[in-house]
């Protein structure tokens, strides 16, 4: 008797131990997985951003955004100048025109266009002509980008005032900046026969959040009839829009409302809107 509870009782330990060695073989395995899971997580993670430093930015509301042309490569001229352009159809040369060699067609021996830039040669379109691109800061810091056809150098093909271009060889031009205009204007061209051709947008956007200088009055609809509200001097608003080749805007009151205002001889210093006023000659 005495033998079999002793059988009985090692046979009970035995299995006790089996089953903890079991379990804790069980979870060493789960806490492997997920120690590995963890590790590769973090790898991933690193890859990432690695490439979202690349192509995209976050915004406020942490949301992912694109950015626009990332995949182009960016040459700049100055801080606030530069040509983004497809490398595989792009020469740079980025060399002040005074100091080109004097055979060069672009050689400049004096006068204002020594200061000029010779940027590069590429093509609008990437089985079209060769242009050469040339920075000028303007007689008067308006400034543009001056492009010669290939073996044409007596006289541009063509010329864009802005602070940033965009060549990508997909037979269009983009370009923006606040030069020569009332905000930082967006705009897209074609060439055709050797001319430059704006594709015409709906409006163009400006997106950009100020302030009234002075009362102004906001209107439901382009012909400034019916007043939707009287804003004071101070009070913040966005501008969202302008109409094409007119002063009209759409504006954003503080509150959400929306409406027109027209602003007029804005050369001539008699600004209603903080920073929306005509930069240039």
């Amino acid at each position: 008797m005495n033998r079999l509870k002793i059988l009985i009782i090692s046979v009970a330990v035995l299995f006790a131990f089996s089953c903890n060695n079991n379990t804790e073989n069980k979870e060493n395995t789960q806490n492997k997985t997920t120690i590995e899971k963890a590790v590769t997580n973090t790898d991933n993670t690193k890859q990432e951003s690695v490439t979202e430093k690349i192509i995209v930015t976050e915004n406020s509301n942490n949301t992912t955004i694109k950015e626009a042309f990332s995949y182009l490569q960016k040459l700049n001229i100055t801080k606030k100048i530069s040509i983004k352009y497809n490398k595989d159809i792009t020469k740079i040369y980025n060399e002040t025109c005074g100091k080109l060699p004097k055979s060069d067609p672009l050689f400049v021996s004096e006068g204002p266009g020594t200061g000029n830039t010779k940027a590069m040669k590429t093509k609008i379109s990437s089985s079209g002509s060769n242009y050469y691109v040339v920075f000028s800061s303007g007689p008067s810091a308006d400034p543009e980008f001056i492009f010669y056809k290939d073996g044409e150098f007596n006289q541009a093909a063509f010329s864009i005032s802005a602070l940033d271009i965009v060549i990508p060889g997909n037979g269009f031009i983009y370009s923006s900046g606040h030069t020569n205009n009332m905000f930082n204007k967006r705009r897209k061209f074609k060439v055709e026969n050797n001319k430059l051709k704006e594709i015409e947008q709906a409006q163009y956007y400006v997106g950009l959040k100020t302030k009234t200088l002075k009362p102004i009055i906001l209107y439901k609809s382009e012909n400034l009839e019916t007043n939707i509200a009287n804003l004071p001097k101070d009070y913040s608003i966005e501008v969202l829009l302008n109409k094409r080749n007119t002063g009209l805007f759409l504006i954003k009151t503080d509150f959400g409302l929306t409406g027109w205002v027209k602003l007029e001889n804005q050369m001539y210093g008699n600004h209603a809107i903080d920073k929306l006023f005509y930069a240039g000659d």
